[in-house]
């Protein structure tokens, strides 16, 4: 992905000193080696405290489940993460570029890689347990798409406070519930 990033923008990697092809497998490794510490880190911290909230939530929340956050299905079918990432970033930057070029939301958007493989990649785990590979694929354009309609509407909605955050940390849970709690300040006459 780096290399092909760095094909379409030439201007990209030129302040490194190195070559384009081994400057972006470097940042591959250096994203896959990050990727592998963020989720040992997440079974480590899940192995830890699941047993501590144990205690807690029989004496006051009987039969309680814990829930966890969506690296946890990655282990489930980790090659459908990676199906899932391609997919949605492909599909998100094509429905990107074409927003952009029509001027849909009034405000440039970007690519969403890390809501393309957090929210999508667990899209492609849940598509695929469901519908195989084909569902991984459906499953993950279609989360894709959302996401960039969620992203910006809820940027045109923000456009007075969180806008240039929600534009690179834009998930569709916060996009979607910042858009119905605007509604529903709207409604009480605030915001």
């Amino acid at each position: 992905m780096f290399v092909v990033v760095g094909l379409f923008i030439p201007g990209a990697f030129e302040g490194t000193g190195e070559n384009l092809i081994i400057y972006g497998i470097k940042q591959g490794f250096m994203f896959g080696a990050g990727l592998i510490v963020m989720l040992q880190g997440v079974r480590m911290l899940i192995n830890q405290i699941v047993p501590a909230f144990k205690g807690i939530s029989e004496k006051i929340v009987p039969n309680a489940l814990p829930a966890f956050d969506c690296p946890i299905l990655f282990n489930y079918k980790p090659n459908a993460v990676l199906i899932g990432f391609l997919t949605a970033m492909i599909t998100s930057t094509a429905i990107i570029l074409i927003c952009n070029y029509f001027n849909v939301f009034s405000i440039l958007l970007i690519p969403l890689v890390i809501t393309s493989f957090f929210e999508c990649g667990t899209a492609a785990v849940i598509g695929e347990g469901q519908g195989g590979l084909r569902g991984a694929i459906v499953g993950t354009a279609t989360s894709a798409v959302i996401m960039v309609a969620l992203v910006g509407f809820s940027a045109v909605i923000f456009s007075g406070t969180i806008q240039n955050w929600i534009l690179i940390f834009g998930g569709n849970d916060l996009s979607l519930f910042g858009i119905i709690a605007k509604l529903i300040a709207s409604l009480f006459g605030g915001f």
